[in-house]
């Protein structure tokens, strides 16, 4: 299976390309992908670290952003849970996509 490039094995290209949909927030590709990775070999727990990798990287920028605000303005947001939840957390039927969902 050749997917991006050659001088990577397709398992290593499969494991990047899944933490880089994870940090892109692109659902429809990590669906994708776990299926390639499946179809590859890779089991559940090289996927779980590659999509960790990929959730902690793009959570940084958002952490980095809050201390920078707390830094400039005296707020505690580095510090806090969020004060706003998801419209739609108390809901059953919440909106497909939806961060409750």
């Amino acid at each position: 299976m050749n997917l991006f490039v050659k001088g990577l094995p397709p398992q290593t290209q499969l494991l990047i390309a899944m933490g880089s949909a994870m940090a892109a927030g692109c659902q429809p590709c990590l669906e994708r992908l776990v299926g390639l990775a499946e179809d590859e070999g890779l089991d559940a727990e090289q996927m779980q670290a590659a999509v960790s990798i990929g959730q902690f990287v793009k959570e940084q920028p958002a952490r980095q952003m809050k201390e920078v605000a707390d830094k400039l303005t005296g707020s505690r947001l580095s510090q806090t849970r969020p004060q706003i939840e998801c419209p739609h957390e108390s809901e059953k039927d919440a909106p497909v996509g939806c961060c409750a969902g």
